[in-house]
């Protein structure tokens, strides 16, 4: 689906997303797994432009993983996701030592909690925190950790996709 943002209407999407977190917040006591998805979802999709999208989401995501671990448990089921929002938030901004440790601490949730991702399948998952640990080892000119991360990304994306598929090909480049 094509968001009101990608057809240049900024001020009706930020309406809507304000909205729609408004309506997020009903959920965060009475159904905490819901609420969790839900500002999961929205802080991947709706704030997606401006010159502070980067904070912004990276202080949701740390508010999240706060409340994930005060009211749903300490290991709570998205964990995974939340540290590779945070790690991703701080590659974006440069900050690559705190982006490879949320990054470090998502893969290895997912490598001890079987489908425990987004879509019940931790592939999509790892190979997004491949990616990132790759873009941080690049920065950082620590190239042998980059070629290990490129390669656990293509090994995963060629047994996920197979070795013709698109997404494989695509991942040679």
């Amino acid at each position: 689906s094509i968001s009101y943002s990608q057809l240049g209407d900024i001020g009706l999407a930020d309406k809507y997303a304000e909205e729609y977190f408004k309506i997020i917040e009903l959920y965060r006591e009475s159904t905490p797994r819901k609420y969790l998805d839900s500002i999961l979802f929205a802080i991947a999709t709706l704030i997606v432009r401006g010159d502070n999208y980067i904070n912004q989401s990276l202080e949701l995501y740390k508010s999240v993983l706060l409340f994930c671990e005060e009211s749903i448990e300490p290991n709570c089921y998205r964990q995974g996701d939340i540290f590779r929002g945070i790690g991703l938030r701080y590659v974006f901004s440069g900050n690559y030592h705190d982006g490879e440790a949320y990054l470090q601490k998502a893969l290895k949730y997912y490598e001890n909690n079987e489908n425990s991702g987004l879509y019940n399948s931790q592939d999509y998952e790892i190979l997004e925190t491949y990616y990132g640990l790759f873009q941080v080892y690049l920065a950082i000119r620590s190239f042998d950790k980059a070629v290990d991360m490129a390669t656990r990304r293509l090994e995963l994306t060629k047994r996920q996709f197979g070795p013709t598929s698109s997404a494989y090909i695509g991942a040679l480049n």
